[in-house]
């Protein structure tokens, strides 16, 4: 009996350590994220009070910037990177990222801040997210928050917008901003607090309760140990 359950044992460390694998396999080569400044980290939450107060409160972080240069002359663009944003229908996978150069990164951020169109911004965050690009999240926290205000949204609009959020989790993984963003959009009553302005044109969606739910999972998909004590 005792030599059956070391069988079983060795088998599923062996299993995790193979999904572990692959699982590494599947992500292109990716540099760890650039530090963005020490004043742009605010304090870390760290005990199970500091979460629950912060949630209940509901209130806003400082309001976000977009880390873009005024006047920064266009860049030449890697291949990949054109071929994702020629169609932004088509949302891009983590596979399809390539690492991305500072140079890169500027030029989508210049390009994220400069189009309107919320498809264009959406595959934009998607390939900063997926190349895990911290200097992203003060333009994505800005859109969530206070670029679209009083704007009228598509049902398609909407479904990208409130996907943001569960996105930001990868980036809330090593980044404070967007971890605690997160924390904050666990409460309804932040995102009533907030009233980011855009409304769905289908009124049978409650928007307060779609971010909410997309925070959480972002919170989930941060893998840090503070969300585990909640």
């Amino acid at each position: 009996m005792k030599r059956t359950w070391i069988v079983v044992l060795v088998a599923v460390v062996l299993a995790a350590g193979g999904w572990t694998l692959w699982e590494a396999t599947r992500r292109p080569p990716q540099k760890a994220p650039e530090p963005v400044g020490p004043s742009a980290q605010p304090h870390r939450v760290h005990s199970l009070a500091d979460l629950v107060q912060v949630a209940r409160r509901g209130q806003a972080p400082p309001p976000a910037a977009t880390s873009v240069v005024a006047g920064a002359k266009p860049a030449v663009l890697p291949e990949a990177v054109e071929r994702l944003l020629a169609k932004p229908g088509q949302a891009a996978k983590m596979r399809e990222v390539p690492p991305l150069e500072a140079g890169t990164v500027a030029e989508l951020l210049r390009r994220y801040a400069e189009t309107d169109s919320v498809t264009n911004k959406y595959q934009i965050a998607r390939i900063l997210i997926f190349a895990g690009k911290t200097e992203a999240v003060p333009a994505i926290l800005n859109t969530l928050t206070n670029e679209y205000r009083g704007k009228s949204m598509t049902g398609a609009e909407v479904a990208k917008l409130s996907h943001l959020p569960k996105l930001l989790g990868l980036l809330a993984a090593t980044d404070d901003r967007a971890f605690e963003f997160l924390v904050h959009g666990c409460s309804a009553e932040y995102w009533r607090s907030v009233e980011p302005g855009w409304q769905s044109k289908a009124e049978d969606v409650d928007l307060s309760g779609v971010m909410t739910g997309r925070c959480v999972e972002g919170l989930g998909l941060s893998g840090r140990p503070e969300v585990w004590k909640v």
